[in-house]
């Protein structure tokens, strides 16, 4: 029986971590497209998208932060783009924050061994929603999100799924983050793009990453 070896590319950041401010009359404001990434000979891709808190500010109603994995069939021209996939936050309630106490949340903490400890009581909304929370460092390139495990109002103590790959002392942390994922076909398209549009009225952290299914070899 034949055996067939996958080939992929892991990883490739479209956007990578940083902050989108809210849209403006200003040229350009509010809009973020990445590089154009030459899928010809790609099969399939995953796409996984994280927009991330920066204040606790409501979204202005009927708006959010949007991310367009946008297609196209054409070999060049920016005029035949086409939706492919759209994250969306929507209009998004106020969400809380809290603040990590300095050396209280190190590289390799928040699962395993020790604890995050925070400047004031965990949110109960930590715990029961087991939400994505966003550590959003002074800066940015080295915010991280994670899975809220335990935190309660009578404690300083946040647990996370998995231990904090950077140190994040001192960084607020934000619950009410969009983490989400799609497995696209590219069989009919040529070139991709991510395109992130912010109509939340408050700035957001945006990162948009992708794995390839290039070819079957057997």
């Amino acid at each position: 029986m034949a055996v067939f070896t996958p080939t992929k590319t892991i990883q490739v950041q479209l956007i990578s971590l940083q902050n989108l401010a809210t849209v403006a009359a200003s040229a350009g404001t509010g809009r973020l497209a990445s590089s154009v990434l030459d899928v010809s000979t790609k099969i399939a891709a995953q796409i996984m998208a994280k927009i991330g808190r920066t204040v606790v500010t409501a979204f202005t109603a009927s708006q959010g932060c949007d991310i367009y994995i946008q297609g196209s069939a054409k070999a060049a021209d920016d005029d035949e783009w086409y939706d492919l996939v759209t994250f969306g936050t929507g209009a998004l309630a106020a969400c809380s924050t809290n603040l990590v106490t300095a050396g209280g949340g190190a590289a390799g903490t928040g699962h395993s061994a020790t604890a995050i400890t925070l400047s004031a009581n965990a949110a109960i909304s930590y715990s029961i929603a087991k939400q994505w929370l966003y550590f959003r460092n002074g800066t940015v390139a080295n915010g991280e999100f994670h899975r809220a495990r335990w935190a309660g109002t009578a404690s300083t103590a946040l647990w996370i799924d998995d231990d904090l790959t950077r140190a994040q002392n001192s960084d607020n942390i934000y619950n009410g983050n969009l983490v989400s994922r799609a497995l696209i076909d590219l069989s009919g398209v040529t070139r991709l793009r991510a395109l992130a549009i912010n109509n939340a009225g408050v700035s957001v952290d945006v990162e948009v990453s992708i794995i390839t299914f290039d070819n079957m070899t057997g």
